[in-house]
């Protein structure tokens, strides 16, 4: 017979384990066709691990749950277990009704191979439950906060108005770089970036291909707000109102920007966007030269699509053309 159990018996067994870091777990119900094991690990995480004979396929993390398969040796036949692990102890109510989710539908599970189904199941919707609120869209607002405020650095370096360089985002609709001056074959690739990353992400290998164009990399830091005085903190709103500022045509500059975040799906007045800042560090310039690191159309092999990779930012150092901490033609304060 399974053992019933509620999420405040699940967190307070979670806080009794925590006690014996690593060291120690609980068989929590070892009846079902997928065996339960609670317990925490040595770096103190929450984590509930379901012991299976096949091996179950790999799962997409969560922000908030590393997901990992793991080879066991088992006397049964057990040799394999899927484990979730909570990194934020504050999020340990929500983890709990997870697990006791998870639970509930291996129970009502027929096989191994269903009840793994029923798990996938739970956590993709999960996953898209949360999608919205907490990932992609606060990366989205974020890589265009980004890209619009690189907006004025281009507009200073090449002598050109707001109006110009809003023209030329490209960025909402697909093309390889941001901001594209298709006269000049001069474009822009925007990475909105925290101040300490090691490295960015380049989506495709046409995105920093100088083969037919001059290309400049633009590296624009938002982090989250830390509380100290001296940070200049924006959301989208306030990002929009500075360029319509300075723009010679707020009509049409802000139409500009309109129509990309309507592509994007992104409302300027959404709760999202209203009450998320960011705090605005420096924007820097990189040109990217023909030894610049880099994946480029012609040295990818024959039979490989989708590429992405990742440059450390210390191999670009080299390649640096301008660095501006005073990124906005208008001060926030103003």
């Amino acid at each position: 017979m399974g053992l019933l159990i509620d999420s405040g018996s699940l967190e307070n067994l979670w806080r009794q384990l925590a006690k014996r870091l690593g060291t120690e777990n609980q068989e929590l119900d070892l009846s079902l066709r997928l065996p339960v094991v609670i317990g925490c690990t040595s770096e103190c995480r929450p984590y509930i691990m379901l012991l299976c004979n096949t091996r179950p396929k790999a799962l997409n993390s969560l922000k908030a749950i590393d997901v990992r398969v793991t080879a066991r040796q088992s006397p049964i036949k057990e040799n394999w277990s899927l484990t979730f692990i909570l990194k934020d102890w504050s999020l340990l109510h929500a983890f709990a009704e997870i697990c006791l989710a998870f639970i509930e539908r291996i129970r009502r599970s027929s096989s191994e191979r269903s009840a793994l189904r029923e798990i996938y199941a739970t956590m993709d919707q999960w996953r898209r439950l949360l999608k919205t609120a907490d990932g992609t869209g606060i990366n989205t607002l974020r890589g265009i906060c980004g890209e619009l405020l690189a907006s004025f650095e281009i507009a200073k370096l090449t002598s050109r108005s707001v109006d110009m360089t809003c023209e030329a985002w490209t960025g909402p609709y697909g093309a390889p770089q941001d901001y594209s001056f298709e006269s000049e074959r001069c474009y822009w690739e925007i990475k909105t970036i925290h101040s300490n990353a090691k490295r960015i992400k380049i989506s495709s290998p046409e995105q920093l291909d100088t083969s037919d164009r001059r290309i400049n990399l633009v590296t624009v830091v938002l982090n989250e707000p830390s509380g100290t005085n001296e940070e200049h903190l924006v959301n989208l709103s306030r990002i929009i109102e500075l360029l319509l500022r300075v723009s010679d045509d707020p009509y049409r500059t802000g139409l500009c920007i309109d129509n990309g975040l309507d592509t994007l799906g992104l409302e300027q007045y959404s709760d999202l966007a209203r009450h998320t800042m960011f705090a605005v560090g420096a924007a820097t310039v990189y040109a990217v030269e023909e030894d610049f690191p880099r994946v480029t159309v012609k040295t990818v092999p024959a039979g490989i699509t989708g590429l992405t990779y990742e440059i450390e930012t210390a191999a670009m150092k080299p390649f640096i053309t301008s660095s501006d901490t005073e990124v906005m033609a208008v001060s926030p304060e103003e």
